[in-house]
C-alpha cells in the first residue's frame, strides 16, 4: 500500500501506515470489499523504521476503515494524540 510521507508535531514525525484488513478466518464474505486498518509509526526526524527512536502504535478499532483518507486522517490524529499525552499507555516520551 502506497504511504505518503511524514507530517511533523512537536517535534516528532508521524508516519501515518495503512493496509488491507485481512479477510476474516472462517468464510468468506459473499461480497469482498475493500476495508482499511492503520497505525501509526512515530519517530524522532530521519530516525529508520526499528531504530530504537521510532515506535509503531496500531489502532484499535474492531470496524475497519472504508477508506484510505479515513484510515491516513485517523493514523495522523492518534499520533498527535499520543504525543500529547492522551492516549492512556502509550508514550513517546523516552524518544
Amino acid at each position: 500500500m502506497n504511504n505518503p510521507g511524514p507530517s511533523t508535531y512537536m517535534g516528532f514525525e508521524i508516519h501515518p501506515l495503512v493496509f488491507l484488513r485481512r479477510a476474516p478466518a472462517l468464510g468468506k464474505p459473499k461480497t469482498m470489499v475493500r476495508s482499511f486498518d492503520a497505525a501509526v509509526r512515530i519517530c524522532r526526524p530521519g530516525e529508520e523504521s526499528g531504530s530504537p527512536l521510532s515506535r509503531v502504535f496500531h489502532i484499535e478499532r474492531k470496524l475497519p476503515f472504508e477508506d484510505t483518507g479515513d484510515a491516513r486522517r485517523a493514523a495522523d490524529s492518534f499520533g498527535e494524540s499520543i504525543i500529547d499525552g492522551k492516549e492512556a499507555g502509550l508514550s513517546v516520551k523516552d524518544l
